[in-house]
């Protein structure tokens, strides 16, 4: 399951709509109105205004550059994607907020996103490779030693687990089985979802169980 274009596109299609409403002169904003009233009185306005146009040229230059730097983080593997996110987002609240207003005020949370992003995926990942390997129990009447089994009859090539970048897990339980994602704190729990009112973003895995087949 990829979502990748989908959220490049989604940023691309908000810095269009961003830009375009910044760069807009006959916008009608408060703040855009207050500019206007000041540049009307006498002298030394001019020089404000001269001074707000080029800050919101600025502004907009350097919100390109950060849409430009998000949408390149998109196309990162999954499992790089929060990490680079997070530097990004740390590194934009430490920058002085001249010229980069627009971006601290603006920009998406997108470490939050990716990792939200991320659980998609694995949970997608997981609920098709579960029910290739119950279909595989249903025709075979057994259960597959490994998931590469189920290539390339039940499920066209193995899911990658967003979390880590490696294959998504398989094991047998007591006449079942479970696939399972590591989540997002990346350790193996053998299946184990976080407890019963603990964060789901936190630790356990990512799991799909099938109980014991009926006979």
């Amino acid at each position: 399951i990829y979502l990748d274009s989908v959220l490049a596109r989604t940023l691309i299609a908000d810095r269009a709509l961003g830009l375009e409403d910044l760069m807009n002169e006959k916008s009608r904003s408060a703040g855009y109105e207050s500019v206007l009233a000041i540049a009307q009185r006498p002298a030394g306005s001019l020089g404000f205004l001269l001074k707000y146009r080029t800050y919101r040229l600025y502004e907009a230059g350097q919100l390109t550059k950060d849409y430009k730097r998000l949408i390149g983080i998109t196309a990162l593997p999954p499992q790089e994607r929060v990490a680079a996110a997070t530097e990004f987002s740390d590194e934009l609240l430490t920058r002085k907020s001249f010229g980069n207003l627009l971006s601290i005020l603006s920009l998406p949370a997108l470490n939050l996103i990716c990792g939200k992003e991320n659980r998609t995926i694995a949970s997608l990942n997981i609920a098709v490779t579960g029910l290739a390997v119950a279909r595989y129990r249903f025709a075979k009447k057994s259960l597959p030693n490994s998931l590469s089994d189920l290539v390339p009859e039940y499920i066209e090539r193995l899911a990658v687990d967003p979390f880590g970048g490696a294959e998504i897990r398989y094991r047998h339980t007591e006449g079942g089985f479970v696939v399972y994602s590591l989540g997002p704190d990346n350790d193996d729990d053998q299946g184990v979802p976080p407890a019963s009112g603990k964060n789901l973003l936190s630790n356990g895995d990512i799991a799909f169980e099938i109980t014991p087949m009926q006979k």
